[in-house]
């Protein structure tokens, strides 16, 4: 995914499409769908970091492109708070998930990792009927 940026808020507008993607992908994030985020979220960084280059070498731009511009802006930093709480999300679902699955050492075993017999109680269930 080659850039593209004929303005400042054509640039804009190619980074929240691409968070868009981004978005819609971690709606069911799986290991697949993460992974299929990464071009996405680099040609939005791209597309970012010319953006700031551009706008570091101007001295200022007239008030019609401003004014779109910042509202461009507005919208992608909400397009990035959504993207950013569903990683987190995913993060601690696939994290917890994890640490469910993981057995502890002392699990196996019944002692801890300096030898001393684990204190630890061992689940146990109980069916009452």
């Amino acid at each position: 995914m080659k850039p593209r940026h004929p303005s400042e808020v054509e640039s804009v507008r190619q980074a929240r499409r691409n968070i868009s993607i981004v978005r819609r992908k971690l709606l069911k994030p799986t290991v697949e769908a993460l992974d299929a985020c990464v071009p996405h979220l680099h040609s939005a960084v791209d597309s970012i970091d010319w953006l700031q280059r551009r706008l570091g070498a101007r001295e200022s731009l007239s008030p019609g492109p401003r004014g779109r511009l910042q509202a461009e802006m507005a919208e992608l930093r909400r397009d990035l708070s959504q993207v950013t709480a569903l990683m987190r999300n995913a993060s601690g679902f696939y994290g917890g998930l994890a640490r469910l699955l993981s057995l502890q050492e002392d699990d196996l075993t019944g002692y801890a990792p300096n030898g001393a017999v684990s204190s630890r109680a061992k689940p146990t269930l109980q069916l009452e009927g």
